[in-house]
């Protein structure tokens, strides 16, 4: 009988912890089972995934090596970082995944920005300088 040992099968026993005089048994960190002989995961995968072999393998919408960060939906579309599960758009763009381009004064064409007359910049929201300022100072 697996987990037992000795002439009659009297005798409790685990391969990677111990047996407590209560009959309880703890396993070592990072293994788990009756016998403590399968490969366990890191806070068993914080309940957002399956430990496979001692690797997590992490549920949609998670990630990490114990599936506890949350993920961001479609990684930002690389428009942005994601923090805690939501989407920190780059400048230029908006959406749940940073994936709709914007600008203020301008149209989007082609996917390429277009500002209007008069307006610069990656929003379309800055105005030129005048003659350079007349050389006498910052725009």
């Amino acid at each position: 009988m697996e987990g037992w040992k000795g002439d009659l099968c009297e005798e409790r026993y685990v391969l990677h912890g111990n047996v407590k005089e209560s009959g309880l048994v703890e396993c070592r960190d990072g293994f788990r089972g009756v016998l403590c002989a399968e490969k366990g995961c890191l806070n068993d995968c914080s309940n957002n995934g399956r430990c496979k072999d001692g690797v997590c393998v992490c549920r949609l919408g998670y990630t990490g090596p114990d599936c506890s960060v949350k993920d961001c939906p479609s990684a930002c579309s690389n428009a942005g970082i994601c923090i805690k599960g939501s989407c920190d758009c780059d400048k230029g763009y908006r959406g749940i995944a940073c994936e709709e381009k914007y600008v203020i004064n301008g149209k989007i064409i082609d996917g390429a920005r277009v500002c209007e007359k008069g307006w610069l910049g990656p929003l379309c929201n800055e105005l030129p300088c005048l003659n350079n300022c007349h050389d006498n100072g910052h725009c």
